[in-house]
C-alpha cells in the first residue's frame, strides 16, 4: 500500500487531525508566510527598515517590526486585519470541501484568516486561547488556532517573544497546549500548506516530537515538487512525503471516501454519526435498521431531483433477457425491468458522487422507467361531459409511447406505436384495489363512459387554449365495464343519500353477483317500496281464536278486495360493503290470497290455515314502525 493510500485508510478510520498552514490559503488570495514577511518589511519606512533585516525569518523580522515601533504592536496588528479579515477570500473551494468531511474531528491551524469559520457555517468550535479550553464541545467538530485569532489582538503569536511565551512552563498557555498535544498523541497528523523551512512548523513540530518522542503516531506532508534535501529532511523527523497540491489531494480524497463510505459503515470503519453527517453533505438520503447489534443502510436515494443516478453493468444474459431489456432501453415496454445479482458480472452504481456497493447476494437491480414529460389535461366531451385537471405522463421514445392517465381511482394507458402508414392504439385500465370515494369513482367511470363510448373530445393543456380534436373507437369491453360499475356506484350512492350512510374503501373484488342482488333489493325499496316478487309458497297462520266470526270470515278470502298481510317484529337490517342499513319494518302482503286447506278448517274448526296466491305473487314493503298485527 502506498503512503496515499495509507493515509486515506487512517482518515477514513477517523484518525487523522489536518495542521493547516499558510500554503493552504493560497488558492484563496491569502499571502503565505514569505509574501506576509515581506509585506511587513515594506510597511516599514526607510529609516525604520535600517534596523530590520529583511533575510530574517518571520518571528524574527516581526519582533523587530514591534521593536522599531516603540514596542507598539497596533500597526502589526493592522496589518494582519488588513490581510486577513478586511480582505475578502477569493474562493473556499477546498476549505468548504473540508466541512463536508466529518471524518475530521480536529483542524490545528497556525493560520490568521478565517476560511474554516466561514466554511462551517457557524456549525464548529474555535479555540485560540486557555479560556476556551473548559467550554470544549465534543460534538461539534474543534479548530485549535494556535496563533490566536484576530478578534482578540492579545492572543496573536507571531513574533519570537510570542512564541516564547506561548512555550514557557507554568503559564496558562500550558492549558491549551495540554489539549493540543493530547489531539497530537491519540491521531496521525496530515500537514497542509507547509514548506518543511517554515518557522511556524519548525517551531511547533519539533516541540511535539520532543515531548511525543516515540508515542508520536504517523506524520504526513502533503505538498509539490519538494527537492531531495527536503525530502531527506522530512524522512529524518520520520514524516511521510506525498508530492502532490494540497488541492488535489482533497480531490482524490472525496473519490475514495465517496468510493468507500458504504462500505465502511457495513465493516464498522466508521461511525454511524460521521456516515450519516456525509452522505447528507451530498443530499444522498437513507434508512438505518438495526442488524446484529449494528446499525445497517439501506434504501439509498438522492434528496432531490437534482442528485443524479448511473449505473454501468455487466450482465450474463439469455436471448430472452437481452430482447426483454432492449425493448425497456427503446421505449417499447414500460414499467420495470429486474436483474438478479447472480445475474450481473461487474457493476458501479452512483447516487450523485457516492458509490453503491453490493453487500450481500440478496440485492437486486431493478430498473424503473420515468416519464419523458409529466403535464395536466383538460378533456371536454362534444355531448357536454367535462374532465378537468387529469394528470398525465408520457413514457418511451419514437416509435413507441405510452401515455398514463392518472385517475385518482385508476390508471388508464394507451400504448402507441407510430408508422408511416397510420399508427396503432392499444388500450389497458387498471383500476385500484380499494374504492375511496363514491363521487370520485362516479366521475371518473362517467370519464371512461364517454371514452370508450366513441364521444368525440377536446382535449387542452398546459392552461392554455391549444387543444386536439380527438375519439376514441368504440371499444365494447371497457364500456361495459364503464357502465356496469357506474350504474353500480350511483345506486351506491343514492343509499347513502336516503339511509345517511358512508361506503369508503370498498374493495373492488367485493363487487360480485351477491352485493349487486343486495344493492337492487334496497334500491327497489327507495324507489318504490312495494316490491312484487312471484311466489309460489304457502303462508301458514295461527288463528288466535276459533270463533264462528273468525271461522266464517275466511269464506271471504278470496274474494277481490280479500287482503292477507304478514308483518315482522324485528326490522330488517342488511350489511352492504360495511354499512349497516335498516330497511325498517318488513310488510308481506298475498295477492289474490285464498285459504288453500279452507274445507278441512270449516269442517274440523281447526286454527292452523295455509293461505297461497292465486297470481302466485305477494307484495312486499317496509315501514318505519311496525304494524300492530297481522292481518
Amino acid at each position: 500500500m502506498n503512503r496515499t493510500e495509507n493515509l486515506f485508510e487512517l482518515i477514513r478510520r477517523e484518525e487523522v487531525v489536518i495542521w493547516a498552514g499558510a500554503g493552504f490559503s493560497l488558492y484563496a488570495g491569502y499571502p503565505s508566510g514569505k509574501t506576509l514577511k515581506d509585506i511587513l518589511y515594506h510597511r516599514l519606512s526607510k529609516s525604520e527598515k535600517r534596523h530590520v533585516r529583511k533575510s530574517h525569518d518571520l518571528p524574527k523580522l516581526a519582533e523587530e517590526f514591534v521593536s522599531v515601533k516603540q514596542g507598539s504592536r497596533n500597526e502589526l496588528i493592522r496589518l494582519l486585519e488588513e490581510e486577513f479579515l478586511i480582505k475578502l477570500p477569493k474562493s473556499t473551494e477546498y476549505h468548504d470541501k473540508i466541512a463536508n468531511i466529518p471524518h475530521f474531528n480536529t483542524i490545528i491551524t497556525t493560520n490568521y484568516d478565517s476560511l474554516f469559520e466561514i466554511a462551517y457555517k457557524g456549525n464548529v468550535q474555535v479555540i485560540f486561547s486557555p479560556q476556551k479550553v473548559s467550554y470544549i464541545n465534543h460534538k461539534l467538530p474543534q479548530i485549535f488556532k494556535v496563533h490566536g485569532d484576530l478578534s482578540i489582538p492579545e492572543s496573536i503569536i507571531i513574533t519570537n517573544s510570542d512564541y516564547n511565551r506561548f512555550f514557557q512552563e507554568g503559564t496558562e498557555n500550558d492549558n491549551l497546549w495540554t489539549v493540543v498535544k493530547e489531539r497530537l498523541i491519540t491521531k496521525n497528523i496530515l500537514f497542509l500548506g507547509y514548506n518543511i523551512e517554515d518557522p511556524n512548523i519548525e517551531v511547533i513540530f519539533n516541540r511535539i516530537t520532543e515531548e511525543l518522542q516515540s508515542h508520536r503516531k504517523e506524520c504526513f506532508l502533503v505538498a509539490p515538487s519538494l527537492p531531495p534535501l527536503k525530502r531527506n529532511i522530512l524522512q529524518a523527523k520520520a514524516i511521510s512525503y506525498i508530492n502532490k497540491k494540497a488541492e488535489t489531494f482533497i480531490d482524490e480524497l472525496l473519490i475514495n471516501l465517496n468510493k468507500n463510505i458504504i462500505k465502511d459503515h457495513e465493516d464498522g470503519v466508521v461511525s454511524t454519526d460521521t456516515f450519516s453527517k456525509y452522505l447528507l453533505s451530498h443530499d444522498v438520503l437513507f434508512d438505518l435498521k438495526p442488524v446484529n447489534n449494528k446499525f445497517r443502510a439501506g434504501a439509498f436515494r438522492g434528496a432531490n431531483d437534482s442528485v443524479k443516478s448511473r449505473l454501468n453493468f455487466t450482465v450474463e444474459s439469455t436471448r430472452q433477457f437481452y430482447n426483454e431489456f432492449n425493448d425497456f432501453i427503446i421505449g417499447k415496454n414500460v414499467g420495470q425491468v429486474v436483474i438478479d445479482s447472480k445475474n450481473i458480472r461487474s457493476s458501479d452504481f452512483r447516487i450523485g458522487d457516492i458509490g453503491i456497493p453490493y453487500l450481500d447476494d440478496s440485492v437486486k437491480i431493478i430498473l424503473k422507467s420515468i416519464p419523458r414529460k409529466k403535464l395536466n389535461i383538460d378533456i371536454k366531451f362534444d355531448n357536454g361531459f367535462d374532465f378537468e385537471n387529469l394528470p398525465v405522463e408520457i413514457y418511451g421514445n419514437d416509435p413507441f409511447y405510452e401515455i398514463h392517465c392518472k385517475l385518482k381511482s385508476a390508471v388508464l394507458i394507451l400504448k402507441l406505436e407510430l408508422k408511416d402508414k397510420g399508427s396503432s392504439v392499444n388500450l389497458d385500465y387498471q383500476h385500484n384495489k380499494v374504492c375511496s370515494k363514491i363521487n370520485q369513482e362516479i366521475l371518473e367511470l362517467s370519464f371512461m363512459e364517454n371514452l370508450f363510448g366513441g364521444v368525440e373530445f377536446r382535449v387542452f393543456w398546459d392552461n392554455t387554449n391549444k387543444f386536439i380534436k380527438q375519439s376514441v373507437p368504440y371499444q365494447k369491453h371497457f364500456s361495459d365495464f364503464a357502465n356496469f360499475f357506474l350504474g353500480y356506484f350511483q345506486n351506491l350512492r343514492l343509499v347513502e343519500n336516503h339511509f345517511k350512510v358512508r361506503f369508503s374503501t370498498i374493495d373492488i373484488s367485493e363487487i360480485n353477483e351477491k352485493t349487486v342482488e343486495v344493492l337492487k333489493e334496497i334500491v327497489d325499496v327507495i324507489k318504490s317500496n312495494k316490491l312484487k316478487y312471484t311466489w309460489k309458497g304457502i303462508m301458514e297462520a295461527t288463528l288466535f281464536n276459533d270463533s264462528d266470526e273468525i271461522i266464517n270470515s275466511l269464506k271471504n278470502i278470496g274474494n277481490e278486495n280479500a287482503l292477507v298481510v304478514a308483518n315482522e317484529r324485528e326490522e330488517t337490517k342488511i350489511t352492504l360493503h360495511g354499512q349497516l342499513v335498516n330497511l325498517g319494518f318488513k310488510q308481506v302482503q298475498v295477492e289474490s290470497p285464498y285459504v288453500v286447506n279452507l274445507e278441512t278448517v270449516l269442517k274440523n274448526r281447526m286454527k292452523d290455515i295455509q293461505v297461497a296466491s292465486k297470481t302466485s305473487k305477494i307484495i312486499v314493503s317496509y315501514n318505519s314502525e311496525p304494524s300492530p298485527i297481522n292481518q
